[in-house]
């Protein structure tokens, strides 16, 4: 049976998930962002360079790669703070997530025990 103690629990499940679903969906949103603005800063640098993203994205360090110019740096200094933007939302996400899913964790173990009670209550009565 569902203690009053279950119920306060499912309530206040109730209460986190009516801000716990919009936080995904935005941080989801976010990343998705971050993504395409990345995406889109290394075409643009590969034009500015005249070369391929593949070689963006290894970013050649040789005398003669375009990269050892002040613009080359600019774009890296950005290209490195977008990353750090996008690992920081991924960490948020996952912080979020898993403490959302040990509450849900621990909601389903109580109620687990709770049917498991009520089970051997019922085969006690049948006999």
């Amino acid at each position: 049976m569902i203690t009053e103690k279950d119920r306060k629990a499912i309530k206040r499940m109730q209460k986190y998930w009516k801000w716990i679903i919009p936080l995904f969906i935005f941080l989801i949103c976010l990343l998705l962002i971050g993504a395409g603005v990345h995406i889109y800063v290394m075409r643009l640098t590969a034009q500015a360079f005249e070369t391929s993203v593949n070689e963006v994205l290894e970013l050649d360090w040789s005398p003669a790669s375009p990269f050892r110019t002040y613009e080359g740096y600019e774009v890296i200094i950005f290209n490195s703070l977008l990353h750090a933007v996008i690992y920081i939302g991924v960490a948020v996400w996952m912080a979020v997530h898993l403490l959302d899913a040990w509450g849900t964790r621990r909601l389903i173990l109580r109620l687990w025990h709770r049917i498991e009670e009520l089970e051997r209550t019922l085969a006690q009565a049948s006999y």
